[in-house]
């Protein structure tokens, strides 16, 4: 049962998966970042209710929309992460190029 439900997922999701990927790489300008917010968009739509949606497109359009903002706002706090042993430390560049250090 859970695999005809999955398999129903993908057949509704592939037909629109060129129109969002175009959709994110417009905003996003890298291939690689809109299929992230692309497949991110596909999980969430494994995970819900599908009956209850009237318009999908429009569902999932909204959906990658809001990955897109994330990812964008990743990007402008310019986060790098550097890996510590038990300690994740984040290094925040600011628009003066100063860096600040948080845990």
């Amino acid at each position: 049962m859970a695999e005809r439900t999955l398999q129903g997922a993908a057949e509704i999701f592939d037909p629109l998966r060129p129109r969002l990927m175009r959709v994110a790489y417009r905003m996003l300008g890298s291939v690689s970042d809109a299929e992230d917010v692309v497949q991110e968009a596909f999980i969430r739509w494994m995970g819900v209710d599908r009956e209850g949606i009237r318009d999908r497109e429009a569902f999932l359009r909204r959906g990658s929309h809001g990955f897109v903002s994330i990812s964008l706002n990743l990007q402008r706090a310019n986060v790098k992460r550097i890996s510590a042993p038990g300690f994740p430390i984040r290094s925040l560049r600011t628009k003066e190029g100063k860096t600040s250090h948080s845990r």
